[in-house]
């Protein structure tokens, strides 16, 4: 692991003090290090979703209407039941 000293706002590290007391981590550094966490997740996850968006783009438009669109859906998904 690496150290790394950060200069962060009273608020903030207050809010990050407080979440440590309340049990959600068990450090400020804990804390930061699990924000960065979720935030690269974030980033990863908005990158594969623009990726399938595109891919959605690229792939045209279904000349089919979309009644018959979502019958077909319902038959496969729910059966007869749909």
């Amino acid at each position: 692991m690496i150290h790394v000293a950060l200069s962060i706002p009273e608020a903030e590290l207050g809010w990050a003090r407080s979440q440590v007391e309340a049990g959600k981590a068990p450090s400020v550094d804990a804390y930061f290090a699990d924000l960065a966490r979720r935030d690269q997740e974030e980033a990863e996850e908005i990158t594969r979703i623009q990726a399938l968006l595109d891919e959605g783009d690229a792939s045209g438009v279904d000349p089919r209407p979309g009644e018959q669109i979502m019958a077909e859906v319902r038959a496969k998904y729910f059966g007869a039941n749909a």
